[in-house]
């Protein structure tokens, strides 16, 4: 499995610049985002294997519910939207 992964904080390593539009970035003990309509977050897409997710997962804390990852399509410095994953603090996250 191939997939990507949008990241805006210490896990960005040169990769592909891109925006997730309609959130914002801040500090509660680590980077996290938040829904707000307007806004937009400056961050880097890349590419993603199996082991690769599976170890960020466990460096973001999902089993412990400190992050989740959902999916979501940002736009990249190519003018091209792309589907990928992307992690954000449970706190956050919007309730269903």
């Amino acid at each position: 499995m191939n997939d990507k992964i949008f990241v805006y904080g210490i896990l960005r390593c040169g990769g592909q610049s891109a925006i997730l539009k309609d959130y914002i970035k801040f500090i509660r003990g680590h980077a996290t985002i938040k829904e707000e309509k307007g806004s937009f977050v400056a961050g880097e897409l890349l590419d993603i294997n199996e082991v690769g997710l599976n170890y960020t997962d466990r460096v973001e804390g999902v089993a412990s519910n400190y992050y989740h990852r959902f999916r979501t399509k940002v736009l990249a410095d190519d003018n091209k939207e792309y589907e990928c994953w992307v992690y954000q603090q449970v706190e956050d996250k919007v309730k269903e």
